[in-house]
């Protein structure tokens, strides 16, 4: 069964954003919060998909700051 994919239009550059990950997504488990959402930013995006950047908290190192192309269905507008 196909995921919906949503419009990668509505988002525009340097909006803040919240990115649910789906199933199956692993190493970015310290980074989700109580809602299930990664707080990120739209750095760009294709006519298919939205790509965002998260930071991720690494214990006893720096965060990792990770780039991500996702469907926009994935992504909700941070208020």
């Amino acid at each position: 069964m196909p995921r919906p994919k949503g419009n990668p239009q509505d988002f525009v550059l340097e909006q803040r954003v919240r990115y649910r990950p789906g199933y199956g997504t692993y190493g970015f488990e310290d980074a989700v919060q109580a809602d299930g959402r990664i707080p990120a930013v739209v750095v760009g995006h294709t006519p298919t998909r939205v790509r965002v950047r998260f930071t991720v908290p690494m214990v006893g190192s720096k965060p990792r700051t990770v780039d991500r192309a996702v469907d926009a269905a994935s992504l909700i507008q941070e208020s």
